[in-house]
């Protein structure tokens, strides 16, 4: 039986800063410099690192969280979709559900969650092949992170 996904245990994990991963990749991608994001919407480049580590040594909490406002500037500058941007923000109510394995993947890697599925379901569409994915990306994330809601 072959086997239905492969997750590389390097590079699986749980994404605790979704918005700046995204960031992260788009901007690199897009071979900008953090200085060069900062200044396309108006802040710092210290701002941008705090946006892509999700920290802020300043803050009591140690964490940093965009505002709305910037995260739509830096969407606009990464065409990333507002939605996708502000969901990723934390900003957004529950996308669409992905209708394809294809789908769910590609959402998966633009939060920085990296899996890899066998071909074979990558290229089959059906609602059946989507339900098998999902159930086998809970079994992961039971197995690896214990209990998971």
């Amino acid at each position: 039986m072959q086997a239905l996904f492969s997750v590389p245990p390097a590079h699986f994990y749980l994404v605790e800063n979704a918005f700046g991963n995204l960031v992260a990749r788009r901007r690199l991608d897009q071979n900008l410099s953090q200085r060069e994001l900062a200044r396309r919407i108006g802040k710092s480049a210290t701002y941008i690192n705090y946006v892509e580590q999700g920290k802020n040594p300043a803050s009591r909490s140690g964490l940093f969280k965009p505002t709305v406002e910037a995260v739509d500037k830096i969407a606009k500058v990464l065409s990333i979709p507002q939605n996708e941007a502000r969901q990723a923000a934390g900003y957004a109510g529950i996308a669409q559900e992905p209708q394809t394995v294809k789908e769910l993947v590609e959402r998966l890697w633009d939060l920085g969650i990296q899996i890899n599925f066998a071909d074979d379901l990558l290229v089959d569409n059906s609602p059946d092949a989507l339900e098998r994915a999902k159930a086998s990306i809970a079994a992961i994330m039971q197995a690896q992170f214990g209990k998971f809601a």
